[in-house]
């Protein structure tokens, strides 16, 4: 295992010891759908997500609100050429779960040798996150990065704007030089200045009120957590959370 392999799994290993120290709690807030708002945003749901729910993209109230004004920043910080792009929001868990799985099953039989499956998993989860703490369950997380009108395309952030796990996703942008860096710092600002938190792993990633904004903002419960996918989320647009 090189040094970057080490790091990835020390930090893996961290990470998933304090959040099994953090209480999971849910207000009981509802989750609400992204509504289209050509003004702020375009959304472009991943496939994964986008299959179980119908293309439909929902947030906690919160949390879209928080988005909003994300967006609003976004466009002040680069332009009024750009909106932000929605990539992906509410993930049903058991979608996380599959997602987990095949990554660990990537890593299993062509990654770097783990000396158990609590260190696989804790390398995992650095590309996807354990199942059992994500925010996307939760409706707590966006993934998103900015869509260029002009060039009617995503805006470049250095190497592709979204991950695979064969390339960088750090907040550096060592994938794609200096530029692409501070891109990326002021792209996060335009979150964090709202409440987000922004992963270590993922220059695209913000969550509020998730295990991952509790571990990283130092608080002793989460203000959400997991909601099972049901059939509603295909017919309403307001969905009161049966929680996992």
């Amino acid at each position: 295992m090189n040094e970057k392999q080490l790091e990835i799994l020390r930090f893996g290993r961290e990470y998933l010891d304090a959040c099994e120290r953090i209480e999971q709690r849910d207000n009981g807030e509802e989750l609400v759908l992204v509504p289209d708002d050509d003004r702020l945003w375009r959304k472009q749901p991943q496939p994964l997500s986008a299959a179980p729910m119908a293309g439909r993209m929902f947030l906690r109230r919160t949390a879209l609100e928080m988005t909003r004004a994300a967006a609003e920043s976004a466009i002040d910080a680069f332009g009024a050429n750009f909106r932000l792009l929605l990539i992906d929001a509410y993930r049903p868990p058991h979608i996380q779960r599959a997602c987990f799985s095949l990554v660990s099953a990537y890593f299993r039989f062509f990654g770097p040798r783990m000396d158990s499956e609590e260190d696989l998993a804790a390398f995992v989860n650095s590309f996807s996150a354990d199942p059992r703490y994500g925010g996307h369950p939760c409706g707590a997380a966006v993934d998103a990065s900015l869509w260029d009108i002009r060039k009617n395309r995503r805006a470049d952030f250095g190497g592709d704007s979204f991950k695979t796990i064969f390339m960088d996703s750090a907040g550096n942008g060592s994938d794609g030089g200096a530029q692409s860096g501070e891109m990326r710092v002021k792209f996060a600002e335009c979150f964090t200045r709202h409440g987000f938190k922004k992963t270590p792993c993922e220059w695209w990633h913000f969550s509020y009120g998730d295990c991952e904004w509790a571990q990283l903002g130092g608080h002793p419960a989460t203000i959400y957590s997991a909601v099972p996918w049901s059939l509603a989320m295909l017919f309403s647009d307001t969905i009161n959370p049966r929680l996992a």
